[in-house]
């Protein structure tokens, strides 16, 4: 695969120097993380005495950044979805702009995976919820085009007087494309994160849900086998590590997990496609290919419990 090398667009890390201080009504009390083009902040919204996360522009931002700042705060707003987070409201106070958003207490699915802390069972279901606010977020009309277990939070929810479910929602819309706001202000740049891109990324150019697609069978493969199907080597810089990958994968997927049944290796082998013409072109695709694994899998389990218990009655 040829790479044209565009400037790939990172994540800036600088704090703004605001945690102490007031921004409209809200008070910043602590840096909680940086994506796309702001840094996020836990704050308290004065106003009605809540904890928000509050996502503020990053100083001196050229119009792109603007531009995907304010079409992010649009883009979620648009988007109500248990397992998307929650935009409370965008604004503006003297030249900084900002997005409060509902704050999540968890952690992200990235730590939760490096902590080995997530039962098979868990996983499972985990992926599972990601694919459906996936499917919803497509059907909508928008792309994440960032998606990645670091822009994943874990947190439990309660679901009666006794129990709580841990549950995903997924954060850091910076780089989403959303159909009806027109034109992508990403077009002909590389945007993303690189062991997550699709070859299309690279370029700039033909994103679509597709490109989603191609982000979530990766998300699949490391959520049960514990890394990347082409972890990138400590040496190499982004581009090296793409041009690696993308070559890799256009000899087809490497090794695949010996507990990896065909049905799945087949799905993974669909949705990792270089050619976004060869992938399920969007979410609710890619969830029906499981759910249909899925079922075939409980109709095999129950044949064979249905000849243990018969060869029992028989032994009888």
């Amino acid at each position: 695969a040829t790479i044209r090398k565009t400037a790939i667009r990172k994540v800036e890390t600088d704090s703004l120097g605001i945690i102490g201080k007031t921004l409209g009504k809200y008070s910043i009390i602590r840096r909680i993380g940086s994506g796309g083009m702001g840094t996020a902040y836990e704050a308290l919204d004065q106003a009605l005495q809540r904890k928000v996360a509050l996502k503020v522009m990053n100083a001196a931002p050229d119009q792109t950044a603007k531009d995907l700042f304010r079409r992010e705060g649009i883009t979620v707003a648009k988007l109500r979805h248990p397992y998307i987070v929650v935009v409370h409201e965008m604004g503006e106070v003297e030249g900084t702009w900002f997005i409060a958003m509902e704050y999540l207490e968890g952690e992200t699915l990235e730590d939760a995976l490096a902590g080995n802390k997530l039962s098979l069972t868990q996983k499972k279901e985990i992926f599972a919820k990601i694919l459906s606010a996936l499917a919803y977020a497509h059907s909508m009309g928008a792309v994440h085009r960032d998606l990645k277990p670091a822009n994943i939070i874990l947190v439990q929810r309660r679901v009666d007087e006794h129990h709580t479910v841990l549950e995903p929602v997924i954060i850091d819309f910076g780089l989403a494309l959303l159909r009806s706001l027109g034109t992508d202000a990403l077009a002909g740049l590389a945007a993303g994160t690189p062991p997550y891109m699709a070859p299309e990324q690279t370029q700039g150019e033909g994103i679509g849900p597709w490109t989603d697609v191609h982000t979530l069978a990766t998300i699949l493969w490391e959520l049960f086998e514990g890394q990347l199907p082409v972890p990138q080597e400590a040496a190499e810089d982004a581009w090296q590590y793409l041009e690696r990958r993308m070559g890799i994968l256009e000899k087809g997927i490497p090794d695949f997990p010996k507990d990896f049944s065909p049905a799945i290796r087949d799905i993974l082998t669909k949705g990792m496609a270089l050619d976004p013409a060869n992938r399920y072109r969007n979410a609710a695709e890619f969830k029906a290919a499981m759910l249909e694994v899925e079922a075939q899998e409980e109709a095999a389990m129950l044949e064979v419990l249905e000849g243990e218990q018969h060869r029992l009655l028989e032994e009888r």
